[in-house]
C-alpha cells in the first residue's frame, strides 16, 4: 500500500526537518520517526476504509428509528432505506478478516467518536448527486454497488473539507496530501473488494525491498549530506547559478536524489530524475522543477563520467 512515491515524500519531509533541527536536537531518533510515519499512513488507510461503513450503519439506525416512530422521511423510503447498509461491496469489506483484525487491534479506527460530525456528513452524502442517483436506480447489482462506493469516496468524501478537518484533528501528522494519496489506495481497495479479490486489503508494503527502502534512503541521504551538498555547490558554481541562492528545500531534494542514484543500483536514473522533479514541483518553489531538472541532469552526467554510477 505504501509505495515508493509515498516513501520518497515521507523521507524528504523527515530529511528536511532533520536538517533544520540537527543543532538543537542531535539525539533525535529520525528512523523511529520514519517508522511511525509509515504506521500512521497505514492507520489513515483503514480510517478512510471505515468511513463509508460507519456512515452506512448510522443511515440504517436512522432508518430504523424513523420506521419505528412512524416518521415520514423521503430520504429514508421503504424501498431504498436499507440499500446503503446492504451494499454488497460494503458487506464484503465489513466481513473481511484482515480488515476486522486490524480494526480490533486499533479501536481508534472509528468515526463514531464525533456523532454530530458523522450525522452532518451523512446529511451531505444524502444530498449528493452520487447518492441520489444510486438510490434512484430501480435495481442494483454488484457492479453498481462498487461504482457507487468508489464515486462516493472520490467525489464526495475525499473532497469534503469537514472530513479533512476531522482527520487533521484526529492526528496532527495527517495532511490533505496524505488523504489524497492514501485515498487513491482506498478506491483501488474497493475495486478489489468488488472483484472478490482475496487480497483486497493491501499490506503496509508491497514487498520486503519496499519495507526497507525508506530507512536505507534516509540513512544514505543523511550520511552523504555534506558530500552531496558540496558536490551540488560545485555544479552550481560551474554553471554560475549562485550556490547561496539555492532554496533550502531544493538542496535537500537534490541531496536525496543523488543519494538514491548512487546507493540504489536497481533504480534507473530516469526514474530518480522524474520522481525528484515532481517532488520539487510539489514541495518547493514555482521554479524548482526546472532548477532541479537542470542540476540533477548535470549531476547524473558527472557521476557517470566519474564511474560512480553505471546504470541507465
Amino acid at each position: 500500500m505504501i509505495n515508493r512515491v509515498l516513501i520518497r515524500i515521507k523521507v524528504l519531509q523527515l530529511f528536511f526537518s532533520y536538517q533544520l533541527t540537527l543543532e538543537d536536537n542531535p539525539d533525535r531518533d529520525i528512523f523511529k520517526e520514519l517508522a511511525t510515519c509509515f504506521d500512521n499512513c497505514y492507520l489513515l488507510y483503514f480510517h478512510l476504509l471505515k468511513l463509508p461503513l460507519d456512515l452506512a450503519y448510522l443511515h440504517l439506525r436512522q432508518a430504523d428509528d424513523a420506521r419505528h416512530n412512524g416518521l415520514e422521511r423521503p430520504d429514508l423510503s421503504v424501498e431504498t432505506h436499507d440499500r446503503f447498509f446492504e451494499n454488497s461491496v460494503l458487506e464484503d469489506l465489513r466481513n473481511n478478516t484482515m480488515f476486522q483484525s486490524y480494526c480490533e487491534k486499533h479501536p481508534e479506527v472509528s468515526w463514531n467518536d464525533d456523532a454530530l460530525f458523522l450525522k452532518l456528513l451523512l446529511d451531505r452524502v444524502r444530498q449528493s448527486e452520487v447518492y441520489q442517483q444510486y438510490m434512484a436506480l430501480p435495481l442494483v447489482n454488484r457492479v453498481r454497488d462498487g461504482r457507487f462506493l468508489r464515486d462516493l469516496m472520490r467525489d464526495v468524501l475525499l473532497v469534503d473539507p469537514e472530513v479533512l478537518a476531522n482527520l487533521e484533528n484526529k492526528h496532527s501528522l495527517w495532511t490533505e496530501d496524505d488523504v489524497d494519496l492514501i485515498g487513491q489506495f482506498v478506491i483501488k481497495t474497493l475495486r478489489r473488494v468488488e472483484s472478490s479479490d482475496a487480497r483486497a486489503i493491501m499490506p503496509m508494503f508491497r514487498n520486503r525491498d519496499d519495507a526497507h527502502f525508506g530507512e536505507l534512503l534516509l540513512r544514505a541521504s543523511i550520511d552523504d549530506m555534506q558530500y552531496n551538498s558540496d558536490f551540488i555547490d560545485d555544479l552550481i558554481d560551474a554553471k554560475r547559478w549562485g550556490a547561496d541562492r539555492v532554496a533550502r528545500m531544493d538542496r535537500i531534494i537534490l541531496c536525496q536524489a543523488i543519494a538514491e542514484a548512487v546507493h540504489f543500483m536497481s533504480i534507473p536514473t530516469t526514474v530518480t530524475l522524474n520522481e525528484y522533479i515532481e517532488l520539487a514541483k510539489n514541495f518547493s518553489t514555482d521554479n524548482s522543477g526546472m532548477f532541479v531538472n537542470g542540476v540533477l541532469h548535470t549531476a547524473l552526467h558527472r557521476l557517470r563520467a566519474d564511474g560512480v554510477i553505471n546504470k541507465p
